[in-house]
C-alpha cells in the first residue's frame, strides 16, 4: 500500500507528512500576523496549529511509536531507528 506522495510511505505518512508541512507553513504565516501587531489572528492561527498538532500526534504518532518502538525498548536502544524514534518523543514531551 502506498501514498499519495508517489513512495513507498503508507497513505497516513504522507497525509501526516502534508498536514505538518501546512503547519510549518500556517506557522510562519503567524509570526507576519504577530509582526504586524494583528495579535488576535495571531493567536487564533498559533492555537489552532496546535491543537492539530496534538491531534496527529495523538491519532497517528503516539500509536505509531506506541507498536513499533516501545515495546522493542530498552533492548534495541542502541540502534539509530530507535533511539531517534525515543529521543524525538522525549523532547516533544519536554
Amino acid at each position: 500500500m502506498e501514498g499519495f506522495l508517489g513512495t513507498h510511505a503508507a497513505y497516513l505518512a504522507d497525509l501526516n507528512l502534508t498536514i505538518q508541512i501546512a503547519m510549518g507553513i500556517s506557522l510562519i504565516f503567524g509570526a507576519f500576523l504577530a509582526r504586524n501587531k494583528r495579535f488576535l489572528a495571531h493567536g487564533i492561527c498559533q492555537t489552532v496549529v496546535l491543537f492539530l498538532n496534538l491531534v496527529m500526534i495523538r491519532l497517528l504518532m503516539w500509536p505509531s511509536f506506541y507498536s513499533h518502538v516501545l515495546p522493542r525498548l530498552p533492548k534495541r536502544l542502541g540502534k539509530r531507528f530507535y533511539a531517534v524514534a525515543t529521543i524525538h518523543g522525549a523532547l516533544a514531551v519536554c
